[in-house]
């Protein structure tokens, strides 16, 4: 009897599993969406790094946002780094 309570349990979460599964892509994908239909657009960016152990002054840039994978930071004097791993960016096989 425990054992096909068991089975029995087992197959329902599983269930649950593979609907939230649907459910977060659905949901990712209407996210991807309206990334896209976000117009180009510039702005003005002031960046001020508050660490201890790192003394840099303000910085004043320009942001321009053509696509979700087409972001530009004009910012003298600072540099973002690539949340991707190198091999990715380069579309280099590891």
């Amino acid at each position: 009897m425990i054992k096909w309570l068991f089975i029995l349990l087992f197959s329902f979460s599983i269930g649950l599993f593979s609907a939230q599964s649907s459910d977060a892509k659905k949901r990712m994908l209407n996210m991807v969406e309206k990334l896209e239909r976000v117009p180009p657009y510039s702005c003005d960016v002031n960046i001020n790094i508050d660490v201890k152990f790192i003394r840099i002054k303000e910085r004043v840039g320009k942001m321009i946002y053509r696509s979700p994978e087409d972001i530009d930071y004009k910012i003298k004097g600072f540099a973002f780094l690539p949340k991707k791993e190198m091999g990715t960016i380069f579309h280099l096989p590891i």
